[in-house]
């Protein structure tokens, strides 16, 4: 991951663990447990706080992510997982509803759309908003 793109995960982290998720459990998986399923609808978002996560695309590896990291958010954009995540070590998270954060101020929407734009610009994609 990019620096830039991992600072980006680091500011969204600190919303989120100072909005909806700061009252969220912490949970814990072992390793290869899958936390989303390829093609399911995902009605939360996940905060990895510990540990490190793998992201699959028709069982293929195409991603993996330490801690800190948000999965799930593009579940919030699409409407349904485009790629399996699990756990590849123990991780340590807390679980974030859409609902929580719909209830939340919109800075956490505005932030997941830059994120999604900085990172389609530097994959040279357009912002098509």
């Amino acid at each position: 991951m990019a620096k830039n793109s991992h600072d980006q995960v680091l500011k969204l982290s600190d919303l989120l663990l100072k909005g909806s998720a700061a009252n969220a459990p912490i949970e814990s998986f072992e390793e290869d447990n899958i936390l989303i399923e390829e093609g399911t609808s995902v009605e939360q978002i996940f905060l990895i706080e510990e540990g490190e996560v793998e992201v699959f695309i028709r069982d293929k590896k195409v991603s993996s992510f330490p801690a800190p990291a948000v999965v799930g958010e593009m579940s919030l954009l699409f409407g349904k997982s485009v790629a399996c995540v699990k756990s590849r070590t123990r991780i340590f998270f807390r679980r974030v509803s859409y609902d929580a954060l719909l209830d939340e101020e919109k800075r956490l929407l505005r932030e997941l759309a830059e994120l999604r734009n900085r990172s389609n610009m530097e994959q040279g994609r357009y912002n098509l908003r």
